[in-house]
């Protein structure tokens, strides 16, 4: 098993943080929009959810 720095891990889990917001942000676009995409939504949603459970795993930093 690998043991990577603690800075390292940090920044992981900012740039998580930022694809979760820009995610957030892309799905609240879309669903604005007057025909929104449903498949594109679920998509969206799916890799929101990724994001925030990868997220949680980084929960003892």
């Amino acid at each position: 098993m690998r043991s990577y720095s603690s800075s390292t891990l940090r920044a992981r889990l900012k740039s998580l943080k930022a694809r979760h917001l820009l995610t957030s942000k892309t799905i609240k676009n879309e669903a604005s929009r007057r025909n929104p995409d449903s498949l594109l939504l679920q998509d969206l949603k799916r890799r929101r959810l990724k994001l925030k459970d990868e997220i949680a795993g980084y929960s003892f930093i």
